[in-house]
């Protein structure tokens, strides 16, 4: 007995190419210099000038801050003083008309 031959498809040789990975910024590591900066203006100033002057982001100079375990004060606001605003007078209301139910006689 024969095996009966299968019918065979053509390959289609492709050449391996690898993908290069996106390249990504590397990490900028904290010096000490920039850590005594953060120290000498984080109370004072916001994370945005900080994180021009150090030359990062803004995410970076909350996150260093956050491991360091500092928090900014909130600084009480003084309540503004409240304006006298003249009530606005309600609407009057309108009737509405009741609707006349009409039963039918059950036969």
């Amino acid at each position: 007995m024969r095996k009966a031959k299968k019918a065979t498809k053509k390959r289609v040789v492709r050449k391996a190419t690898k993908k290069k990975p996106a390249k990504r910024p590397r990490l900028k590591l904290w010096t000490r210099a920039d850590v005594a900066l953060l120290r000498k203006l984080y109370r004072t100033t916001t994370n945005a000038v900080i994180a021009k002057k150090l030359k990062r982001t803004l995410g970076a100079v909350a996150a260093k801050a956050g491991l360091l375990g500092w928090r900014k004060k909130v600084a009480e606001k003084k309540a503004a003083p409240k304006r006298k605003v003249a009530k606005k007078k309600a609407a009057p209301k309108r009737k509405v008309a009741k609707k006349k139910v009409v039963r039918r006689k059950k036969k």
